[in-house]
């Protein structure tokens, strides 16, 4: 029985280093195959998303037990994200391996979910305000409201007048969540709340989505280039930067 991963992105025995790396660093690729599966050729497929995917081969690189190891080592160049799975040819025809939610490897008959190499500028550094600052996490949409009334709410929202309550978070009647109930947190409640922040000695402010979207998360953005008028205007915001 395989009992060790095929792959797995986030441990350094299958990618070393792990995480981001910074441009022109050998990153090592390494999966574990299974002898009985009878591999005779593997390749590391890459690309950038806006280009055609690159076919690098992998070498045999050792028996564990029941298990092999087949590697290659892949060094990026430009800064960018690189997307990346793995093909292999076996006794039973040529297979994908391809990314697990929890980042490991499943073998598929054909293509499918791929993991992400992230390559930064070597020229990057962190700001220097953020060493040793205190950021402070806002969920907009219950931090803080001036009391402005809201007016044009979407037919699908739900405008609650609890400033406290519950949210409604279970299924309704079709079995849908729909996180579609508002408590009218906005720009200018935040706002409001600057001198709360400073008292804390909060350096640095980090806003859950402020972008159109049907959900109080607002994770599932409609419009990145908006800002959902129930948390204000360009202006709101724009003065909520300049106060901060």
């Amino acid at each position: 029985m395989f009992k060790m991963a095929l792959f797995f992105s986030r441990s350094e025995a299958y990618r070393n280093p792990v995480g981001a790396v910074v441009q022109n660093t050998k990153v090592a690729f390494r999966i574990c195959l299974p002898r009985t599966w009878r591999c005779s050729a593997a390749w590391f497929v890459h690309h950038t998303g806006n280009e055609s995917s690159r076919w690098d081969s992998m070498f045999w690189a050792g028996v564990d037990g029941d298990n092999e190891w087949w590697e290659c080592h892949y060094t990026p160049s430009k800064a960018n994200v690189y997307w990346y799975r793995f093909v292999i040819d076996t006794q039973e025809g040529r297979r994908f391996l391809v990314r697990n939610a929890d980042a490991t490897a499943s073998v598929w008959q054909n293509e499918g979910a791929q993991w992400q190499l992230t390559c930064y500028d070597k020229e990057f550094t962190t700001p220097n305000w953020l060493a040793g600052g205190v950021m402070y996490q806002i969920f907009p949409d219950r931090f803080a409201k001036n009391g402005v009334l809201q007016t044009n709410v979407p037919t699908d929202r739900i405008l609650r007048k609890d400033w406290g309550g519950q949210p409604e978070w279970r299924p309704d009647a079709n079995g849908v969540v729909r996180n579609n109930d508002f408590f009218g947190g906005n720009l200018r409640g935040i706002q409001e709340k600057l001198p709360y922040l400073k008292r804390l000695g909060v350096t640095c402010l980090y806003l859950n989505p402020i972008f159109e979207a049907h959900s109080n998360h607002r994770y599932d953005t409609a419009n990145y280039r908006r800002i959902d008028p129930l948390l204000g205007t360009e202006k709101d915001f724009e003065e909520l930067t300049s106060k901060a």
